[in-house]
């Protein structure tokens, strides 16, 4: 610090710091992805009997057309969504466990939906929209209400919508337990609100 202290400079200076998404309800907005487990434990047989929340084609999971999301919710419901309305989301500094962090690593996804409920009619993620409209998820910030009641939510012009960030080029974790690994982000991936 003597010797370069004076080249030192505030991160502000020479970077953008923002806030991952603050999502008002992770248990429904980061769900995690459990396709692959389902099409491992339900064969095609079997497959009308796999516990969905709404019931999908098996070959919509094998195509990667539709994937299998599971809440966070005291119900742990697994809902199908359209994979083009999801995008893998780095939900922690636990999993980081390198200089790189790249999507293959992650079972967390977000949702990402900008479309008017109307222009959804008929799709799973009008369903799982739905779904959160009329579920409370409990936290432990504010009584038990539904997504799509919750401040973070109501404040928006459509309270699901998630799409306008702007991903950065690292992660940099709120707080540091273990370690302190600041990630790269080449893959341009959407981080949690614990990580800057």
């Amino acid at each position: 610090m003597e010797r370069y202290g004076s080249r030192f400079v505030p991160l502000g200076e020479i970077a953008t710091i923002r806030f991952g998404v603050k999502s008002g309800c992770d248990a429904f907005f980061m769900p995690r992805d459990v396709s692959a487990e389902f099409l491992e434990k339900y064969s095609k047989l079997e497959w009308n009997d796999a516990p969905l929340h709404t019931h999908c084609k098996r070959a919509e999971v094998e195509s990667g057309k539709v994937k299998l999301v599971k809440t966070g919710s005291g119900d742990d419901t697994v809902h199908p969504v359209e994979a083009k309305y999801l995008a893998p989301e780095v939900h922690s500094p636990m999993i980081i466990r390198r200089p790189v962090i790249t999507a293959a690593e992650l079972d967390r996804l977000i949702l990402q939906v900008s479309d008017p409920m109307h222009e959804l009619k008929g799709t799973y993620v009008q369903k799982y929209l739905r779904y959160g409209e009329k579920t409370a998820f409990a936290s432990k910030k504010s009584k038990a209400v539904p997504v799509s009641q919750r401040s973070s939510c109501a404040g928006r012009d459509l309270w699901y919508d998630l799409t306008k960030l702007k991903p950065g080029s690292m992660f940099w974790p709120m707080i540091q337990k273990y370690r302190h690994v600041i990630a790269a982000n080449p893959e341009r991936l959407i981080c949690n609100k614990r990580l800057f």
